[in-house]
């Protein structure tokens, strides 16, 4: 399961490195005068994209834990409460729209050495892409690794 969630980060990773190496590279270059601005923008997508994937996963690692104390303490109803509980959409919309963002503003960046570019730009992708993919497994935790009760499944489901 791990290992699914690395390779769907690193397949990213590579078409991200792939588009930036064939369109951006060469082609795309950043005026002087506006290299000052450029850098600005780059900052803050980065601090925004670094932000809400980084609560989010301390926000589901927390309720994971109270998950696992639920079952070892044998507390259905809390269980139930907290289960039920799950990120919006729209918030792992914002995690992708703010990690696109942040990552093709460093595919506009001038890299005057290919494995400074290729570093930054699949660094970045790859980190994105495996915070989205803890969330996300986070957020629908697998049953094999929670050891629920089989008659919680089932009273969870009806």
């Amino acid at each position: 399961m791990y290992l699914k969630i690395i390779l769907k980060s690193v397949i990213f990773t590579a078409a991200v490195l792939l588009i930036w190496f064939y369109f951006f590279r060469d082609n795309f270059n950043i005026f002087p005068e506006n290299e000052e601005i450029m850098s600005a923008v780059v900052g803050g997508f980065l601090v925004f994209s670094a932000l809400l994937p980084t609560f989010t996963i301390s926000r589901l690692s927390q309720q994971y834990d109270e998950l696992q104390s639920a079952i070892l303490d044998d507390d259905f109803r809390l269980f139930r409460r907290i289960y039920k509980k799950t990120v919006h959409p729209l918030i792992y919309l914002a995690i992708i729209i703010v990690s696109l963002l942040a990552i093709f503003a460093l595919m506009m960046l001038p890299y005057n050495r290919l494995f400074v570019g290729l570093f930054s730009v699949g660094g970045l992708s790859f980190v994105h892409c495996f915070f989205f993919f803890v969330s996300r497994e986070l957020d629908d935790p697998n049953w094999l690794h929670l050891k629920i009760p089989r008659e919680w499944i089932e009273r969870l489901n009806k």
